[in-house]
């Protein structure tokens, strides 16, 4: 679902940008005198009401792609979103509908009343919509990140607030003219640059979540671009020595591109004592660092994703989410570990995730916040899951957030293959 509502607000903010764009034309046509009535108007009032229905799905979309923390401000944004529609939508289906072709018929004086004139009753209609906004686009800042990618959306958004004050001055100055309406120009370079870049943030918003399909238990694992547990070698095995015999299977295509530093022991059915006795094991034969750390997050990682969104809703069936919550957790670690150990050449201890993430270079920092731009208020809320999801029995109240450090795991394992792609593929 994250992904649709990433795809719906991307294409919804090229379609407010490709509007903003077009009226922008349609009003320099119109003040040099290439248009005239009532195309001018048509065309006017026809591009300015795209905007609003797309708008209002790409400021909606933002707020669903929001941590909850910060979703005030973006509920608020949705709010004078709201007021900006209703004010605007009921202005452009008048003029178009009533207005325009009234004036066509030679009836203009019968809908002057309606006709939106310098400060007749439908030109605060429009002031209204487009200072709420500016409104809207200022109370988002706070929910747009400040570094990476999101800083130069934010600052979109506070120049298109910016520009509101200007905005009033155009509308509410007690004597129009056209120079007067030169004064509102930046808005025509703030609206559809703060849209545009609206719809790219979230489309990479949604792609850094990762969500997950329904392919089963291994759906992280297939996002990974491998089998699950591809990293070990499978020998099957029935001891004689339990009453059986020794039986081993050992696919040469599928190990051929394996460490040999990992061995699975397999399964062992100890015969003769009924379903269920089961007995295996993983032997380690040598040390391969890097190799070993990326298999440990990776496996983890799995783990997680089986805990937490393969098990069925089936009464009596348990929902994993304490071991869910601790696998996610040590999946972070060790993936941030894993970047520290490729940047210095060196181990870093220690379980706190945040204090990991500034052992990062500030290459890779930046990177991360690039992804997921809240991705630092992530690991700071999570420092201590590792430990206090383990321990929640000690604590009187404990907040498990499994899903946020899942999908945290899910966009660091991308970013270590993406930056070591030649080394982890």
């Amino acid at each position: 679902m994250t992904k649709s509502i990433g795809e719906l607000g991307y294409w919804a903010g090229l379609a407010a940008f490709a509007s903003v764009i077009a009226y922008d034309v349609v009003q320099t046509l119109q003040i040099v005198g290439a248009l005239h009535f009532p195309w001018d108007e048509i065309l006017i009032y026809g591009t300015s009401l795209c905007i609003v229905v797309p708008f209002i799905l790409a400021m909606l979309s933002l707020h669903y792609l929001t941590p909850h923390e910060k979703q005030f401000w973006t509920h608020a944004a949705i709010i004078f979103t709201a007021i900006y529609a209703v004010f605007v939508i009921a202005n452009y289906v008048v003029q178009l509908v009533t207005v325009i072709p009234a004036k066509i018929a030679g009836a203009s004086e019968a809908i002057r009343l309606l006709d939106q004139t310098p400060h007749s009753m439908f030109w605060n209609y429009d002031a209204i919509g487009y200072i709420s906004m500016g409104f809207a686009a200022g109370l988002a800042v706070p929910a747009i990140g400040d570094a990476g990618f999101e800083r130069w959306v934010r600052i979109s958004f506070i120049a298109h607030a910016l520009v509101t004050p200007l905005i009033s001055i155009v509308y509410f100055y007690p004597r129009f003219s056209e120079r007067l309406l030169l004064l509102g120009f930046p808005w025509a370079i703030t609206a559809p640059l703060f849209m545009i870049l609206l719809a790219i943030m979230l489309r990479r918003r949604a792609n850094a979540m990762f969500p997950r399909d329904d392919a089963g238990v291994d759906s992280a694992a297939a996002k990974r671009g491998r089998e699950p547990d591809s990293r070990l070698r499978r020998l099957q095995v029935t001891p004689s020595a339990l009453g059986g015999s020794m039986q081993m299977s050992d696919d040469s295509e599928k190990l051929s591109d394996q460490p040999a530093n990992i061995i699975h022991l397999g399964t062992f059915k100890v015969g003769g004592k009924g379903p269920g006795s089961y007995v295996g094991g993983v032997a380690k034969l040598r040390a391969d660092p890097e190799r070993d750390l990326l298999s440990a997050a990776d496996s983890f990682l799995t783990a997680a994703d089986r805990c937490l969104n393969s098990c069925k809703h089936e009464d009596g069936v348990e929902m994993l989410t304490v071991p869910g919550a601790v696998c996610a957790s040590l999946s972070c670690e060790l993936f941030l570990k894993y970047v520290v150990l490729k940047e210095s050449g060196s181990h870093t201890k220690g379980h706190k995730l945040d204090e990991l993430f500034l052992e990062c270079s500030d290459e890779a920092q930046t990177a991360l916040v690039d992804r997921r731009a809240d991705i630092r208020e992530v690991f700071e809320r999570n420092s201590a899951q590792f430990v206090g999801a383990r321990y929640h029995h000690e604590s009187e109240q404990f907040s498990f957030r499994q899903q946020e450090l899942l999908q945290a795991a899910e966009l660091l394992s991308a970013f270590v293959r993406e930056i070591f792609q030649g080394e982890t593929a």
